[in-house]
């Protein structure tokens, strides 16, 4: 190792071609044919073209969208759209069954509910606690169990607690509406009681309040409201 010499680097030698000076293209005449005399820039370009233009950025993502539904639907990219309509058409089945076993829920419990009713002067009075359900069918409910009793002479006033409150519906049939009968003056008091106010008026009334231990008494309150605005609804 002590031995080693390492020669001096050689100087890079360009060929003889390339050392030939302007003059000598100037005064060789093959080679001024070859050239021509005019300046040509073959800097490159300062700009690129663009690699990627909208209509391919689109067509890749597409691709893209394409294989993450494959990989969601488990099937290939191909087959994606035709599986997709038949999923979205077994869901569109699945909720129109959902929807009428519902309603033929409702209509079960609205008729259960119908052969309650009292009669009293001036119509029949349904007025009772209803639990397991949610404001929304609560509000159904009652307007379904109102068109159930006979030729549209009936008050139903429901209850429930719902996710910490208590709930109140009032429905009138459409005859004692006509005989001045309005729904939100049965809620009144009960709403009072639950710590509400009644919403919506006429046919359909109905109070949310945070007072569910209250629901017995409001109840009651709602039942003794209705039965005297039946009796007035007759004189």
């Amino acid at each position: 190792m002590a031995n080693l010499r390492i020669p001096p680097p050689a100087h890079f030698l360009f060929p003889e071609m390339t050392r030939m000076t302007a003059d000598t293209v100037r005064e060789s005449p093959q080679i001024h044919a070859a050239v021509p005399t005019h300046r040509v820039s073959i800097r490159p370009s300062l700009r690129t073209p663009d690699a990627s233009p909208p209509t391919a950025r689109r067509t890749c993502h597409e691709r893209r969208l394409l294989r993450e539904l494959a990989g969601l639907l488990g099937t290939q990219p191909e087959d994606a759209p035709a599986v997709l309509r038949t999923r979205l058409a077994l869901l569109a089945d699945a909720q129109a069954e959902v929807e009428r076993l519902l309603r033929a829920e409702l209509v079960s419990a609205a008729r259960a509910l119908a052969e309650r009713a009292h009669v009293v002067p001036g119509g029949l009075l349904v007025a009772t606690r209803v639990d397991n359900t949610t404001g929304r069918k609560l509000r159904q409910l009652a307007s379904a169990v109102a068109g159930h009793l006979s030729s549209g002479m009936g008050l139903v006033v429901l209850c429930t607690p719902h996710e910490g409150r208590a709930l109140l519906v009032c429905a009138v049939g459409h005859r004692l509406r006509a005989q001045g009968v309005d729904a939100r003056e049965v809620l009144w008091e009960a709403a009072a009681a639950i710590g509400g106010i009644p919403a919506g008026r006429g046919a359909r009334s109905s109070a949310a309040g945070q007072w569910t231990d209250e629901l017995g008494r409001a109840l009651s309150l709602a039942r003794a409201r209705a039965s005297a605005l039946l009796r007035r609804s007759v004189g």
